[in-house]
C-alpha cells in the first residue's frame, strides 16, 4: 500500500495527499512527541538533511509497524507477522522510537533514555506494557536490519575537476562533494532512485543554461536589485532542512485534527518516506 501510493503520486503529490487523506479522530500525542524529540536532537547535532531524512523515515516506519502489530488498520511496511492485540500502543510507540533513535543518533541517547523513562512511568506495569515494549523493539529492529546495507554508509569518492559538468569545489571552504553516494541509496518505496528524476540538464554552453545561470546570479546576489521582498522571504523560510520544515507542518496538521495513534503514525511515515525517496 505504501509503495503503490508513492509510485503513483511522486514527491509533492504524496506530501499533499498525506496531509489531507484522513478525518478527525481521538487525540493522540505520543507519536507527535517522539517526532518533536527527534527533530530537536537532529537540529542540535546539526545533522545533514539527507541523513536526517533517512533517520526520520526509519523512525516513523518503526512506529507505524509497531502500532499496526497491535491493531492492523493499515498494511505494515516491514513487520508483517507479529500480532499482539493486548499490547500497550503507547509503550510500543515509545519503544520503537527509542530503539531506532538510539541506534541512529547515539550521541543523544541520554535524551532518548529520559523520554522513554518518562512515558513508561505513565503506563501501568503488566502484560500490556511488557508486550508493548517487545513489539516496539521488534518493529524497530526489523526496519533497522532492512536498512543496514542500503548504501547510506558507502564510501564514494567524487574527484573534483574543471571540465563542464564536473564537481568543482567553491570558496571559501572548498569542501569535497557532499554525500556523493546518496544517489545510489536504496529507496524506501520507489522502484529506483531515478524513478521521478527530471530529464537531462541543458548543455552548459547552451542559451538556456546561460540564461538560467544569469538569472540565479541576478536574483541570488547579496544585494540584488531585481529580487523582490517576497522572494527574499521565501528563501529565508526554506533555509532550514526540509525534513524539519515538513515535519513541523505535519505536526501542525495532526494537532489541529486531533487524530489517533495509527493515523498520526501513518501520516508521519508517508511524509518522511516521500522526502527520503
Amino acid at each position: 500500500m505504501f509503495k503503490k501510493a508513492i509510485h503513483k503520486l511522486g514527491y509533492f503529490g504524496l506530501l499533499a495527499a498525506a496531509m489531507l487523506f484522513i478525518a478527525p479522530a481521538v487525540s493522540a500525542n505520543e507519536v507527535i512527541r517522539w517526532n518533536q524529540i527527534a527533530t530537536a536532537a537532529a537540529a542540535a547535532a546539526e545533522t545533514d538533511p539527507l541523513t536526517e531524512s533517512r533517520i526520520f523515515t526509519i523512525l516513523h516506519v518503526a512506529i507505524h509497524d509497531a502500532a499496526n502489530a497491535i491493531d492492523r488498520r493499515y498494511d505494515s511496511y516491514r513487520l508483517q507477522s507479529l500480532s499482539m492485540p493486548q499490547a500497550s500502543v503507547t509503550a510500543a510507540i515509545a519503544a520503537a522510537a527509542h530503539t531506532t533513535l538510539t541506534e541512529l543518533m547515539p550521541g543523544a541517547k541520554p535524551t532518548f533514555d529520559a523520554a522513554l523513562k518518562e512515558v513508561l512511568h505513565s503506563i501501568p506495569n503488566g502484560d500490556g506494557k511488557t508486550q508493548g515494549l517487545q513489539v516496539g523493539r521488534e518493529a524497530a529492529l526489523a526496519i533497522l536490519a532492512e536498512r543496514k546495507n542500503d548504501g547510506a554508509n558507502r564510501t564514494v569518492t567524487r574527484a573534483p575537476g574543471i571540465k563542464p559538468g564536473e564537481y568543482r569545489p567553491t570558496p571559501p571552504d572548498l569542501t569535497p562533494a557532499f554525500l556523493p553516494q546518496w544517489g545510489e541509496v536504496t529507496p524506501f518505496a520507489l522502484r529506483s532512485s531515478a524513478q521521478f528524476r527530471p530529464g537531462a540538464l541543458p548543455a552548459v554552453n547552451s542559451p538556456q543554461a546561460i540564461a538560467d545561470l544569469e538569472e540565479v546570479k541576478a536574483i541570488g546576489a547579496e544585494k540584488s536589485p531585481s529580487r523582490t521582498a517576497q522572494q527574499s522571504e521565501i528563501a529565508r523560510y526554506w533555509y532550514e532542512n526540509s525534513t524539519q520544515g515538513w515535519n513541523r507542518i505535519a505536526r501542525a496538521v495532526l494537532e489541529a485534527r486531533q487524530l489517533d495513534e495509527w493515523e498520526n503514525a501513518r501520516l508521519f511515515a508517508l511524509v518522511n518516506m516521500a522526502m527520503a525517496d
